[in-house]
């Protein structure tokens, strides 16, 4: 959805490469941490967190026009998805 909403606002290839790689960075840099944070706090806890920041990732690229909030929304799903995998 991200990528198609960075398509109408006209972005090029070079930026939806970086959209996918700011998307795919939080699971490299997080996912043991969120490991760890499960392990202290629970699943379902860290699920629902993740809920809410993918959430608020996808209502800010819906509400925010623009290629660069396209960037923190797609580090905002990025995160929320990691922490939906780990908590699950």
């Amino acid at each position: 959805m991200i990528g198609y909403q960075a398509l109408a606002v006209g972005a090029d290839a070079s930026f939806l490469g970086l959209l996918a790689s700011a998307y795919a960075l939080p699971a490299l840099v997080t996912a043991l941490a969120a490991g760890r944070l499960t392990d202290r706090v629970g699943g379902s806890v860290v699920a629902l967190t993740g809920m809410f920041v993918a959430a608020l990732g996808i209502s800010g690229a819906i509400v925010v026009p623009g290629r660069w909030p396209l960037l923190a929304a797609a580090v905002c799903v990025g995160l929320g998805v990691i922490l939906i995998m780990v908590g699950q």
